[in-house]
């Protein structure tokens, strides 16, 4: 009877450890975090998705790390296990974008997208992706799903502006600026003010220009203080 309970013990044990490893691993704790997923992956029995979760686990630490190679190693176990699940295939495709590895990085994107057509996060890196590539329209397109999908997060909407202006679309890159500004997100904040100033310049605008690379600067944006030495004097 004893051995014949052992893998409910074990999943119920390999459950405990993955959650301990999860929570060290949002605190920053990653020597801990590696620690706890190997500790569920040996006694996770045969649950495809617990043993599947663990790899991505330990994938998400190599990202983390920024050792990209190790990640995709591990999303690659994970997906090998559990083939279904969307969001591996979209960490995959991040790590492969930030390795410059575009048309696998879009490949996944897309499987992750056949499997769950409003995944955000394969949206967004997608995205991504095709902004890498210079196809702008399609970029846009996928941000703004992604945006739909989570409009709290400024950093979708900073990407999509880069895109827009660079189709000449100024007036909508400035929409999206400014929703960064409303969010109020300090990582793109100073971006938002010092690209809506040279938007406010070349529209003959240059004291409100003035005014936001003043802003740009207080939030550590340094060529903002070069931009109001050459056009606001």
């Amino acid at each position: 009877m004893l051995l014949g309970l052992s893998p409910i013990w074990s999943l119920g044990q390999a459950k405990e450890y993955f959650d301990e490893a999860e929570a060290y691993r949002a605190k920053g704790n990653y020597k801990l975090a590696v620690q706890y997923y190997n500790k569920a992956n040996a006694v996770a029995s045969d649950n495809d998705w617990l043993t599947a979760a663990t790899h991505c686990g330990l994938g998400l630490v190599h990202s983390s790390r920024k050792d990209e190679w190790q990640a995709i190693a591990e999303f690659g176990r994970a997906i090998s296990i559990y083939p279904t699940k969307a969001e591996f295939y979209a960490y995959r495709a991040r790590s492969r974008l930030r390795l410059n590895y575009l048309t696998d990085a879009k490949n996944d994107c897309e499987r992750a997208l056949k499997l769950e057509p409003n995944n955000w996060s394969a949206q967004y890196i997608l995205g991504l992706t095709l902004y890498e590539m210079s196809d702008l329209t399609s970029a846009i397109k996928h941000l703004t799903i992604a945006i739909e999908e989570r409009p709290e997060i400024a950093e979708l909407y900073s990407k999509r502006a880069n895109c827009k202006a660079r189709i000449g679309d100024q007036y909508g890159a400035f929409s999206d600026y400014t929703r960064i500004v409303e969010i109020g997100d300090k990582d793109y904040l100073g971006e938002a003010y010092y690209k809506r100033g040279h938007l406010y310049v070349l529209w003959n605008e240059k004291t409100k220009g003035c005014v936001e690379f003043s802003k740009a600067g207080e939030q550590g944006v340094k060529e903002a203080y070069e931009a109001i030495r050459r056009l606001c004097y």
